[in-house]
């Protein structure tokens, strides 16, 4: 007769606090029914998971105990690692904060836990608790996770908000301090949580993670060493933008009010609408191509009207450049993820003839769904957009220039890109011209770059940074 072997535990607390565990092993006859052996598998385990949640709250006078021989595992602490940031705010900070969070839960081990600690807003009239920002799923996962105040002990910090704190910790425990740099220089007090002393020198326990090489450049020149910076690339999920099938996206194009046909080529772009942005460039520009080619086309502009001045600026460009009524429209509205990937779905191409850069998500995400970008060239998007002679990604030609105070908001060592007005009209006309082709080719090799930037990879990376192993052992 077959017999299934499982072990009893019994457990009793002894004099002087300590746990005595004791194990016995019993044979179960293979004729007793499945159900029976799996609910006597399911006792022992019940006991074994209550086992080691108690001995998990116990402290160093706790001893294991077998029949055979007695074990003194070294008690293991908790890892506690704090994320200090936004959430539930339409800002690339929050997205950040909220994705890395969500990321860091199913990666760490059983010993180490998450919290969150919201930090104050920039602009306090920034809109707040938009709970249909994100998916429900994210949401969920995000909102579970427990709160902590700055001052309670903990293993790791990472702050993601602005302006950017690098102070260290009076614990001395580690800080990452997620910054971004579009002007190549940082070397301002507005960018810096307790001003430009908190860099000169950063402290031995803070490191600086950034997303591109460009943006990294921006902290070395101001002169944090480069061992200080790590680059680590953003994410998109190809879950919430991922390509629509060829009648989805004539759906979509009828509820916004688009043509379908391939008569009407349909741009698009996200952003506030700053200068970095470079939307007076591209309004300047495709005012060029409607003159030259008459009813080719409609821009999309999605900003965001609840956080910056977007609507102002725009009205200003369409009339200082003088565009046709109907031609140019926009949304300033808060959307949720799913509302963005239609949007995304319904143009023909992603168009961003940006100034500066630390990074630039919206390009990112373009890819995801399958769509052609036109970008500047020699940028923060050069890390992760495809090169392949301009097939799925059309480069605008561009030179570094000097960047005035008012526009980087720093001293004199801001530089930006200055994109050719030329070269933009002349992809936008290259476009125009085969797009079907580039449409063909976006639609596989930008879906599979952007598979290479998941918010899974960024969690992974940062994960490293950690020290998890170093704890454990």
């Amino acid at each position: 007769m077959t017999y299934y072997v499982y072990t009893a535990i019994s457990c009793r607390i002894v004099q002087g606090g300590s746990l005595r565990v004791h194990t016995k092993s019993f044979n179960v006859p293979s004729s007793m029914t499945m159900a029976s052996r799996k609910t006597v598998g399911l006792a022992c385990a019940v006991v074994v998971v209550w086992m080691s949640v108690v001995l998990s709250e116990g402290t160093s006078r706790h001893e294991v105990a077998a029949d055979a021989s007695v074990v003194k595992p070294a008690p293991q602490r908790e890892f506690r690692v704090v994320i200090e940031g936004w959430k539930n705010v339409p800002h690339s900070y929050a997205m950040v904060a909220t994705q890395l969070a969500a990321g860091l839960l199913p990666l760490l081990p059983p010993h180490a836990r998450i919290f969150f600690t919201d930090i104050p807003l920039w602009n306090p009239k920034w809109p707040r608790s938009l709970d249909n920002l994100n998916s429900r799923i994210l949401h969920e996962a995000v909102s579970a996770i427990p709160n902590m105040t700055e001052s309670e002990w903990r293993n790791v910090t990472i702050r993601c908000a602005f302006p950017y704190d690098v102070r260290p910790r009076k614990d001395g425990s580690r800080v990452f301090t997620i910054a971004t740099a579009e002007f190549l220089s940082v070397d301002d007090d507005i960018y810096w949580a307790g001003g430009l002393d908190t860099i000169r020198p950063l402290s031995d326990t803070v490191t600086i993670i950034t997303h591109s090489s460009w943006s990294a450049a921006g902290f070395i020149n101001t002169g944090i060493p480069p061992r200080k910076v790590k680059i680590l690339s953003l994410g998109v999920d190809n879950n919430v933008f991922f390509p629509l099938t060829v009648s989805e996206k004539r759906f979509v194009r009828s509820k916004l009010n688009l043509p379908s046909g391939p008569n009407t080529t349909v741009f698009f772009n996200v952003g506030a609408m700053t200068h970095n942005k470079g939307i007076d460039l591209l309004l300047a520009e495709f005012k060029h191509i409607l003159d030259d080619y008459p009813g080719c086309c409609i821009l999309i502009l999605k900003g965001l009207d609840g956080m910056y001045s977007s609507i102002d600026r725009l009205r200003y460009w369409v009339n200082e450049y003088g565009l046709p009524k109907g031609t140019v429209r926009y949304d300033g509205a808060v959307l949720s993820s799913e509302q963005l990937n239609y949007m995304y779905n319904a143009a023909d191409a992603y168009i961003a003839p940006y100034r500066a850069e630390a990074f630039n998500m919206p390009v990112l995400e373009a890819m995801s769904v399958g769509l052609p970008v036109i970008v500047t060239s020699g940028g923060s998007t050069d890390d992760f957009v495809v090169d392949d002679n301009d097939k799925a990604t059309l480069f605008i030609k561009s030179q570094l220039v000097h960047a005035a105070k008012n526009i980087s908001l720093i001293h004199q060592a801001g530089r930006m890109l200055k994109p050719d007005r030329k070269s933009l009209y002349s992809s936008m006309v290259r476009f125009l011209r085969e797009r079907g082709s580039i449409q063909k080719v976006s639609r596989t090799l930008n879906v599979r770059a952007a598979l290479k930037h998941s918010w899974e990879h960024f969690a992974k990376q940062t994960k490293l940074l950690l020290g998890l192993e170093e704890y454990t052992k």
